[in-house]
């Protein structure tokens, strides 16, 4: 289960890290952070200082919007003449809050300022013919439009004829057409300027240049009301608006306006607590639910009082309207739900959906919830006789505003921008739109068919801070054009899951990972309680998150807020190699790590048998980014005595772990316990003996396609002369990945971590050169990736090492073996110092009696035999014998350890009571089988 069923994680910076560290430097913050700002193109560090740090006076100037000047010659005339103004502007949040912040400065230089919202459900948007009338009827002589009027050509000239001048400050998409009025002001009429301001961001902008001409009055005392519109009309929290709400966002925290201190409180927030996303998601809706519901002018004049009893009494207003809103959006979102899904499934790109009566209130509500639900654009209409209006939100990539100007023959009227729009259509019309609107879709724009989400990189556990979470919030404020960054851990383990919530919709949860010392993490899901469902308990997860500050009864600590999770083995993005590889079944290691998962999930015990040591080494990294480290019980010879007991006790006691076995330590060792029927046994390349066992009812997984062609004749080249296509090179010796790669390279061998090898065969799949050097690690959820040959740049330990590649690749025919007979002469010498024969162990055993316990060794050479020589391997490795049977003592002092020998008769036949000694026997007979395999 997942949210998305795509993970796009943006590629680190590694290219870039001098840029991170300069960063980091001169700017004093995390690597997280810097990393972040390059990610974001914000490498320059005055820039990035600009960004983090905006300030009042790198706003731009307001005579750079077009139509700027004209507009206060014009308002500057009608002050010099003290003309009779009126406002007009829209029922929303962006609407109210322009009338406000513009009705305020006028009225201090003109006796009376009136303003005119017309009514949502009689007139609609914008300008309308009656209103022009009834306007200048009252003896308006100058008209200035908020939020709205580009559009509205004839409207203009209508006041024109009437004596009545018109003022345009607006920020919708202009037509082909512009009104003859006395001044447009719409940043959008210069698109290269970049200003993506609200309509308030433009009414404040009209205000700083008025301040211009009428000096004495600081602009600045309107930025609370000038964040609030910002950020409630969804415009991209970049450039001019990022500044104008976040200088906005202090002054709403000490605001000494009645109306906006009535609206915090009755929201139950403390205003020294006000957020960001309680603008857009609280306050907002409250003041949108009057002109949703009444008449918005209840929420201008709730802005506008000066008395705070007032101000109680129209936010308490606000609150219950908004409750009101609720639950009608309810009902309507249900019902138009059901006719979404039936032209969804008929495969309609844009879903117009048309209703009786239905609330206009909250059509444009509902419209954004069938796109978030579809990923589709939406038109939802409410029919009035045969008439409708409806109101439009686009999905990611589609231009409703053009898609609705290239269908205007089937409109009487329509205005908006690319995100969302209003319409008014005759119901005769509605299925020619319908098929318009589709039509437009069909040729222009390409459906998301999956949910996606972007993450800004990985952060380990010990990274997840208060310190961190606190310094992200320098990219505040976040929303369109600015996204809040999310994360991924990999691999975590999750503790102590539980449903939290009023009706137990939201997962909470602690978070912890292998090796991790530290406390664990806490963590929230809201509305994610079904992951209940999943394995929480005995699988690994990777999460997407945001770090958070959680404050609760006076105490701070971190939080992840969870977006999405998934099983560790899943990829981010399937398609990133199912479309390399359309018609593969799942890999063998798939099923049987899947295999592994079910028997967990039965609180079964499960018995994996390896043929060899060195093949379960080659799965254990793929598992332990799939399974908690308390899940998995490696049992096999070279485990110290004491935990190879407690080991096999816990698998007499049916404890649901994966025990990790060896064939050797299971014949010799597992099958004399006694071991539960009820245990689940798998086996990854059975021997003859494994397949004739019926101890456990057995799973078997091996490949049953036909063995590739052996090609010889090349020995150590480098890959470019071999053969051609794509080309998986094998390598298990650091001298030879030297000599046969270059600069460049692709080189998954020896890497530890299971995601970098993942994004190395990805880059596999798509860049040159077209090969990849492996070293024969499998599963964890590596995928598997098409190649035309297998290159042997050493030689494997035996036959089943060449199966774990062919395992991972499409059809191979051909097997190119690239290494010399000293090479597998080497992997033999290699297995006798790890596992020395009889008689070197007896013959060691006779020299430690006659030497009564006088040998010593360093605890490194005990406990690390990296770089050990051949002669010392032995040595170890017989010691190790001689312990497993009781023939000698190990005595540990301050910096060395002491061995005794116990005097007691040793024959060759007692050495197969000692499971290390078994599975060199094994290994040793797994490579004979290869080399017969070469040879015949």
């Amino acid at each position: 289960m997942r949210r998305n069923q795509t993970w796009s994680v943006v590629d680190p910076v590694i290219d870039q890290e001098h840029l991170v560290q300069n960063l980091m430097q001169e700017l004093d913050i995390s690597r997280v952070l810097a990393g972040i700002l390059v990610k974001r193109n914000l490498s320059d560090v005055e820039k990035a200082r600009s960004f983090l740090y905006p300030r009042i006076d790198m706003l731009s100037s307001p005579l750079s919007i077009p139509g700027m000047t004209e507009a206060v010659n014009r308002i500057k005339k009608a002050v010099d003449l003290q003309e009779k103004v009126v406002i007009y502007g829209d029922y929303d949040v962006d609407g109210i809050c322009s009338i406000t912040i513009l009705k305020e400065f006028l009225e201090r230089h003109l006796p009376v300022v009136n303003y005119y919202i017309p009514n949502r459900f009689q007139e609609g948007y914008g300008l309308n013919p009656d209103a022009i009338r009834a306007i200048r009827g009252q003896g308006c002589e100058l008209l200035i439009t908020v939020d709205c009027g580009t559009a509205s050509v004839e409207e203009v000239e209508l006041a024109s004829r009437l004596g009545m001048e018109v003022v345009i400050t607006d920020h919708h998409q202009p037509g082909s057409a512009l009104p003859e009025a006395a001044a447009v002001v719409n940043p959008k009429l210069v698109p290269a300027a970049g200003h993506e301001l609200a309509g308030v961001g433009v009414a404040f902008y009209l205000i700083r240049a008025l301040c211009q001409v009428f000096p004495g009055i600081d602009p600045l005392h309107w930025l609370d009301l000038v964040a609030l519109g910002t950020v409630a009309d969804i415009v991209p929290l970049t450039g001019d608006n990022r500044i104008l709400v976040k200088e906005g966002m202090k002054r709403l925290k000490e605001t000494r306006r009645p109306g906006l201190r009535a609206l915090i409180e009755s929201a139950g927030i403390r205003e020294s607590e006000l957020q960001y996303w309680h603008l857009g998601f609280i306050l907002a809706p409250r003041l949108n639910a009057a002109g949703r519901m009444e008449d918005a002018g209840a929420a201008v004049e709730l802005l506008l009082s000066n008395s705070e009893t007032e101000a109680r009494i129209l936010a308490d207003k606000m609150t219950v309207l908004n409750t009101t809103r609720q639950g009608i959006e309810t009902g309507i979102l249900k019902e138009a739900q059901a006719e979404a899904s039936l032209r969804a499934a008929r495969g309609e790109k844009v879903l117009v959906v048309a209703g009786e009566g239905w609330h206009q209130g909250v059509l444009g509500i509902v419209a954004n919830r069938l796109v978030e639900g579809f990923g589709r654009p939406v038109l939802l209409i409410s029919w009035e006789g045969e008439t409708g209006k409806g109101s439009g939100r686009s999905a990611p990539g589609f231009d409703l505003f053009q898609a609705l100007n290239q269908c205007r023959d089937h409109l009487e009227r329509f205005g908006g921008h690319q995100q969302a729009a209003g319409v008014q259509v005759h119901r005769s019309q509605l299925d020619a739109l319908r098929q318009a609107l589709n039509e437009v879709a069909a040729s222009t724009w390409e459906e998301q068919s999956e949910s996606h989400i972007v993450i800004e990189g990985e952060l380990e556990l010990h990274e997840i801070t208060k310190e961190l979470a606190r310094e992200i919030l320098l990219l505040e404020p976040f929303g369109l054009g600015n996204t809040s960054p999310v994360f991924v851990l990999r691999s975590a383990v999750i503790l102590n899951p539980q449903a939290v919530g009023r009706n137990k919709e939201h997962l909470k949860f602690q978070v912890g990972v292998g090796g991790y010392t530290g406390q664990p993490v806490e963590a929230i899901g809201f509305g994610m309680a079904d992951f209940l469902e999943q394995p929480l308990a005995t699988q690994l997860f990777d999460l997407v998150f945001e770090p958070e500050v959680n404050r609760f009864r006076g105490q701070e600590r971190i939080q992840m807020r969870v977006y999405d999770m998934k099983a560790a083995d899943c990829l981010d993005n399937p398609r990133d190699f199912t479309f390399h590889l359309p018609n593969l079944d799942k890999s063998l290691f798939e099923r049987m790590e899947n295999c592994i998962k079910a028997g967990l999930r039965d609180s079964s015990p499960v018995l994996v048998v390896y043929p060899t040591l060195r093949c379960l080494q080659k799965h254990l990294l793929g598992l332990k980014r799939l399974f908690p480290d308390r899940s998995l019980a490696p049992l096999h010879g070279c485990l110290p005595q004491t935990v190879m007991r407690r080991t096999l006790q816990q698998l007499e006691n049916n404890r649901p772990y994966v025990f990790l076995t060896t064939d050797a330590f299971f014949r010799h060792v597992i099958k004399a316990r006694n071991i539960s029927p009820a245990a689940m046994g798998i086996a990854l390349w059975p021997t003859e003996e494994m397949l004739s066992d019926d101890l456990l009812d057995w799973q078997f997984f091996q490949r049953e396609t036909p063995e590739p062609i052996l090609v010889t004749g090349f020995e150590h080249v480098v890959p470019v002369r071999i053969g051609s296509g794509r080309r998986i090179i094998y390598t298990n010796r650091r001298k030879t990945l030297r000599t046969m790669s270059r600069d460049g390279d692709l080189q998954e061998a020896g890497l530890t971590d299971i995601n970098e090898r993942i994004k190395l065969r990805r880059r596999f799949l798509d860049e040159e050169p077209r090969w990849i050097f492996w070293d024969g690690t499998f599963g964890g959820g590596l995928p598997q990736v098409p190649a035309d040959q297998v290159i042997l740049g050493d030689s494997p330990f035996g036959w089943y090492e060449v199966e774990n590649l062919l395992a991972q690749t499409g059809e191979v025919k051909e097997i190119v073996v690239a290494f010399s007979g000293d090479d597998l002469q080497w992997n033999q010498k290699h297995l006798e110092h790890l596992y020395p024969d009889g008689e070197y162990i007896c013959l060691l055993y006779e020299r430690l009696r006659r030497r009564r316990g006088n040998i010593r060794l360093s605890k490194d050479a005990l406990t690390d035999s990296r770089g050990m020589n051949g002669r010392n391997q032995a040595l170890l490795s017989g010691l190790r014998v001689l312990y497993q049977l009781g023939r000698c003592r190990i005595v540990k002092r301050a910096d060395h350890y002491e061995i005794h020998a116990v005097i007691r008769d040793l024959n060759l036949s007692d050495l197969e009571a000692s499971p290390f000694y078994l599975e060199g026997i094994q290994e040793k007979k797994v490579l004979d089988k290869w080399r017969g395999k070469l040879v015949r």
